[in-house]
């Protein structure tokens, strides 16, 4: 699948997500008070077949989604929701 065709789907997702829960996984901040993105929870560099996968996508805020990718440290640990992340991610690929 083009990377253009990959977007525009990615962007119904999110547009998904957004109506659907409308708020950042991690902290629960809602859309408008905070920008919301799509995060991967198992990067797409990783793995090209889960960069559609619905169970590896959420919304989240930019600090939220900044402290996720990095990975590690306290932000990481206060993360709200992050042992269910961490379910998720181990669901589609235990060793990741």
């Amino acid at each position: 699948m083009k990377s253009t065709a990959i977007n525009k789907e990615l962007s119904k997702k999110k547009k998904h997500l957004l109506e659907t829960f409308g708020r950042c996984f991690f902290c629960g901040k809602p859309q408008g008070k905070v920008d919301v993105t799509l995060v991967h929870l198992i990067r797409r560099s990783y793995s090209v077949n889960l960069i559609l996968d619905d169970r590896n996508l959420t919304l989240g805020c930019l600090s939220c989604h900044t402290a996720y990718d990095d990975g590690f440290g306290s932000k990481l640990r206060n993360l709200g929701n992050i042992e269910l992340a961490i379910a998720r991610v181990r669901e589609m690929d235990e060793f990741y």
